[in-house]
């Protein structure tokens, strides 16, 4: 089963793509999954957040569905995630192979402000679910998508506020890492662009915050993303951005 859904947002791609790109709030949004662990690569295996070193975009979750006699079904198994720089691609396989589960979100520009093509697949293998029921619609597809996702989507609080640059610099990448340090002690937002990659982060009073990188397609957070900036090499952009953090509240206030 598949259902597809194009939605028009009047807000840049930014803060939808952050959202849904966090694993833990497109869990939280879609009601139907719950991360139990994340893959910790030194230890080579599962562990609970707050015991993971070395993780990478590899969970262990459940997917909850409902049948008509009201009965909740559980399946566990992994979830992984996919970003590349305008699709978001998550897929969720039951341990027993039976269940699976896949949704992708790819993002466009829009005169009104985004649109963003939704995809999702759910497939059961026969006998683990007879008739699931889906409320008023008509496969779980549609359901986690309409009833869900769209809603919170919709919900995001937008403010019509520009980040200002604070600091743009172009130099070798190694020389760009050291200049981390001196970084203003602000809350906004870091870039680091190169040929083939792109890091950003959260910046909170000179400290990095949220780190992700994307290289070669391939997505890497935390810790790792730094290591892995410096075997990269190369010349690259660094752009710091502020965000304007009383004119928001002010905005929230009135």
């Amino acid at each position: 089963m598949s259902y597809v859904h194009e939605l028009i947002l009047g807000t840049t791609k930014s803060p939808l793509f952050y959202a849904i790109s966090d694993p833990y709030r497109l869990v939280g949004m879609s009601g139907h999954i719950n991360i139990l662990g994340v893959y910790d690569k030194d230890k080579k295996k599962y562990v609970v957040p707050s015991e993971a070193e070395n993780y990478e975009n590899k969970y262990w979750a459940s997917l909850i569905y409902e049948d008509t006699s009201g009965r909740l079904n559980a399946s566990e198994g992994s979830l992984e995630l996919s970003i590349i720089p305008n699709s978001i691609d998550y897929k969720f396989n039951s341990e027993d192979e039976k269940v699976k589960f896949s949704i992708t979100f790819t993002f466009y520009s829009h005169a009104s402000g985004s649109k963003i093509n939704i995809m999702s697949k759910f497939d059961v293998k026969p006998g683990v679910l007879a008739k699931p029921f889906y409320g008023s619609f008509s496969s779980f597809a549609e359901h986690i998508v309409k009833g869900h996702i769209v809603p919170y989507l919709n919900k995001l609080i937008t403010f019509g506020i520009e980040v200002k640059e604070i600091k743009r610099i172009k130099g070798e990448l190694t020389e760009l890492i050291g200049e981390i340090k001196n970084l203003p002690k602000v809350v906004g937002i870091i870039s680091i662009k190169g040929e083939n990659f792109s890091f950003a982060s959260f910046l909170e009073n000179g400290e990095l915050k949220e780190m992700r990188l994307l290289y070669n397609k391939e997505s890497i957070v935390g810790g790792d993303s730094i290591v892995k900036l410096l075997s990269i090499g190369g010349s690259a952009e660094m752009i710091v951005y502020e965000i304007p953090k009383d004119e928001i509240v002010t905005k929230i206030l009135k």
